[in-house]
């Protein structure tokens, strides 16, 4: 059987993160970056993260959450996300 992907590996879709956090996260990085939020669909959440990581000189909120809970060394314990 093979291991479920971590959320790191997941990719990016905008119609499954309308209204949520994350949507609202990518889109003020695409507005940032000029980029349309589409183009990153063809990215993982974890290649998001990093990009924003580049991007901005101070981390925005979420993805210094998102980078902490997501770190390859931790545990995904399940539980109420």
């Amino acid at each position: 059987m093979q291991p479920l992907p971590t959320p790191n590996e997941d990719f990016f879709s905008v119609e499954e993160s309308t209204a949520t956090a994350l949507g609202k996260a990518v889109a003020e990085l695409a507005e940032l970056t000029g980029r349309s939020l589409v183009s990153f669909e063809s990215m993982t959440l974890g290649e998001i993260c990093a990009f924003a990581e580049e991007r901005y000189d101070e981390l925005p909120e979420f993805w210094r959450i998102w980078k902490d809970w997501n770190r390859p060394d931790l545990a995904q314990p399940m539980g109420d996300l």
